[in-house]
């Protein structure tokens, strides 16, 4: 009787080894497929992308930065904010500046 115990117990745990061995392949299988779902989307995405023209580079060309940029004088006289004292106070000064 002792033989048979422990072919049952050899039997069951080869079994439960078996449950644990086909866990651990769903959850590989899974994860494996994930990856591949996610590696196709960025393809797509890329692929997307680079399909996609620019619906006005027909119209509009890269123009150098220097061009773009003014090259007229306007005679203002422009203050340096951290030039501002007491002695500007009640005068007109001109100031650039930025709000966020």
């Amino acid at each position: 009787m002792g033989v048979g115990m422990g072919c049952v117990v050899v039997a069951s745990l080869v079994g439960v080894g078996e449950e644990e061995g086909m866990t651990l392949s769903k959850k590989a299988a899974k994860k494996e497929a994930m990856k591949q779902e996610k590696l196709k989307h960025q393809q797509e995405v890329a692929a997307t992308n680079a399909s996609e023209s620019n619906p006005l580079a027909g119209i509009h060309e890269d123009i150098p930065l220097v061009d773009l940029q003014s090259k007229a004088v306007s005679g203002r006289k422009w203050t340096p904010i951290e030039l501002l004292n007491e002695e500007l106070m009640d005068k007109e000064v001109l100031i650039r500046g930025r709000v966020e």
